[in-house]
């Protein structure tokens, strides 16, 4: 049976009729099989087990960056100081949770309206992100920050241009990486 994984779905969850589907949200509702916080935590699905993720206007809400800092006691100096990338970390999760050839489709707000109207958007993606999750001739893989290797199928503006529509191809066997353990 095909396994089709909603990420960030919300009340509202787009099922696939004879697919398994599986809802995953940060909050608990009507829908949501799996609750995770996305961007933050590691997906709870096995590795290399789903054929479809899609991402309805749910990557503008995980931060593309965030800094901490890290003292050695509360009341001490500060001993460095972290980055994360929650974005590139569900991206990764993404990529280890499908299959070779399993798909991603995200649709994300592409105009300054779009991305505006909503206070919970805190990540703005550009026209072409998704080349940052390709393997070839990427800093950040080369870096070992990237673990994916997307290859783009379709991308189409929707909702007079509101709308950002990617479709990404999940491509393991032409890498020889290892992508059964997420980088956290």
């Amino acid at each position: 049976m095909n396994v089709h994984v909603e990420l960030g779905c919300g009340n509202n969850r787009r099922d696939i009729p004879g697919w398994m589907n599986v809802g995953i949200d940060i909050i608990d509702g009507p829908v949501t099989d799996l609750v995770c916080n996305l961007g933050f935590e590691p997906i709870p699905i096995e590795s290399d087990s789903v054929d479809l993720v899609q991402a309805y206007d749910f990557f503008e809400h995980v931060p593309k960056c965030i800094w901490g800092q890290l003292r050695s006691q509360p009341t001490e100096e500060i001993v460095r100081h972290d980055r994360f990338t929650p974005f590139i970390f569900v991206m990764n999760e993404t990529f280890r949770i499908l299959k070779d050839g399993g798909r991603l489709i995200s649709e994300t707000p592409f105009t300054q309206w779009a991305y505006n109207r909503d206070p919970t958007h805190v990540n703005w993606l550009a026209e072409d992100w998704y080349h940052y999750f390709d393997s070839v001739d990427n800093l950040y893989h080369d870096q070992g920050l990237v673990t994916t290797n997307f290859k783009l199928l379709n991308t189409k503006k929707q909702y007079e241009g509101n709308t950002l529509y990617v479709e990404l191809k999940a491509v393991k066997a032409d890498t020889g990486g290892d992508y059964s353990e997420p980088v956290i």
